[in-house]
């Protein structure tokens, strides 16, 4: 029966890592009989590891995203490894279509291209679950700390300047394909909870929602309630084993074709294919019932117990797996605002909307802004100078803050101080508006705790995407 068991799960995590021979063997060691379990499973493993062997053993590709042919051609040559395979793209539009049909283990990325900025790649590639963590070193003849900067805080994992030194490309790319080798390989379990990671959600996430035929699909984004509280109380080993307990408990109260992943700190995310929101919220309801009766054992013997809080929406006419994931998330907040301890879903009929804090004494920018968040469903609390904005966030509750650097009163880095003396704000999600070149600002922001920093004038879509970004990290 242990065999049987285990032999289950290696099916999900088989099928969640793109390895369809391994769960079909797998499969057929859940149905083997009794007598012959001894040989079935020698025989399942042997398959495993020679597959698992190729895997490990496939080349891995490069891409060079660069119009310049020359320098493409010599790093063709420089890059030339028995393990690694090198793809050019001259344009961002053809790199965007080898990154949706290979599997990229790093890219080098001109910020100077026919078809637009390089930047613009990186931000989107940030973005999207699946590309979050692929390396990408920015390759350019740029060489001002400013454009650095910018890249660094847009996630480029490393900054090199033409001419380059041949022998440091090569030894970066390496470093960085090896890395990439084993995320790749290592990323689809999370260690801790044991459950699927992130990019095995997505992956399993995008096939169910391929496979649905119309029919319903709902997807809950869950996360426990004064987590902080127990790593501060009872440590941070309690605090895994908290995890690891509560991923247990969950697991077993969803049925099986539901699909659960561990998100990331205290959260995990459910997609429940066949299932519309009223039996999605029963079953969520279901587990944050037996959830409340666990006793969880701390390391110095004490116990203790948690609950927590979701959202939960279902994928419909007109709403994508993206967006109904989104919706949860939102969701969830409203969960969190509403007391903890419960599942809402989209069947409330007035969500509050997530408040942001805006500080900025030009009113033409402040406008602008406000109706940009305003457009994407957040309601906005708007502050002329850094004096009121703190006493705005003192006296209400916000899910994020967009502060100007130059104000009247108190600037942008006083009322940054203060906001992060706040027990309410230490966590919250800041964004710094700063203008071009202020390179200073910008060390300095980061330096006092800033989460993000957009430069003025911003792109609407890069302010929103990062907009969303910190949101949907909280």
């Amino acid at each position: 029966d242990s065999i049987k068991r285990i032999a289950g799960r290696i099916v999900d995590v088989a099928r969640a890592a793109g390895m369809p021979r391994t769960a079909t063997a797998a499969a057929v060691l859940t149905g083997a009989r009794a007598e012959d379990i001894g040989d079935v499973a020698d025989t399942v493993l042997d398959f495993i590891r020679t597959e698992i062997s190729k895997t490990s053993e496939q080349r891995q590709t490069i891409l060079v995203v660069d119009d310049d042919r020359l320098t493409s051609a010599v790093m063709r040559d420089v890059l030339e490894m028995p393990e690694c395979n090198t793809v050019v793209a001259e344009t961002l539009a053809e790199a965007r279509r080898v990154i949706e049909t290979e599997e990229i283990a790093v890219i080098l990325l001109d910020l100077v291209l026919p078809d637009g900025d390089g930047r613009d790649l990186l931000l989107e590639l940030r973005n999207r679950p699946r590309t979050a963590w692929l390396p990408i070193i920015v390759l350019t003849a740029r060489d001002d700390a400013l454009t650095q900067s910018e890249c660094y805080a847009l996630g480029a994992d490393g900054y090199l300047v033409k001419p380059v030194d041949w022998e440091v490309l090569k030894s970066a790319v390496s470093a960085k394909a090896r890395r990439s080798a084993q995320l790749q390989f290592g990323t689809q379990l999370d260690p801790v909870t044991m459950l699927p990671d992130r990019a095995a959600f997505w992956d399993a996430f995008e096939r169910a929602l391929g496979q649905r035929d119309g029919g319903p699909l709902s997807v809950a984004v869950i996360n426990l309630d004064s987590f902080r509280a127990i790593n501060t109380g009872f440590g941070q080993e309690s605090g895994d084993r908290a995890l690891r307990v509560i991923a247990r408990v969950l697991a077993n109260s969803l049925r099986g074709r539901d699909f659960i992943a561990h998100w990331g700190g205290d959260e995990i995310c459910v997609f429940l294919p066949q299932t519309g929101l009223p039996a999605a919220s029963r079953v969520l309801n279901n587990a944050l019932q037996r959830i409340r009766q666990t006793a969880i054992a701390a390391s110095d013997g004490r116990y203790f117990t948690l609950t927590f809080s979701a959202g939960v929406a279902t994928v419909a006419a007109g709403i994508g797996g993206g967006d109904a994931l989104a919706q949860a998330d939102r969701l969830l907040h409203l969960a969190k605002k509403s007391g903890r301890n419960r599942i809402c879903s989209t069947a409330e009929e007035h969500p509050p909307r997530p408040r942001i804090l805006v500080a900025d004494d030009d009113a033409g920018a402040s406008t602008v802004v406000k109706k940009i968040l305003e457009k994407e469903g957040f309601e906005v609390e708007s502050c002329p100078d850094g004096a009121s904005a703190l006493s705005a966030a003192s006296e209400g509750d916000f899910s994020l803050a967009v502060i100007d650097v130059s104000m009247p009163i108190m600037d942008g880095f006083d009322l940054l101080r203060h906001l992060r003396a706040l027990p309410k704000f230490a966590h919250i999600p800041i964004v710094m508006l700063t203008g071009a070149g202020s390179e200073a600002d910008i060390v300095h922001g980061f330096e006092l705790g800033v989460s993000d920093y957009v430069v003025k004038p911003f792109h609407r879509g890069e302010f929103v995407a990062r907009i969303w970004r910190l949101i949907r990290r909280r």
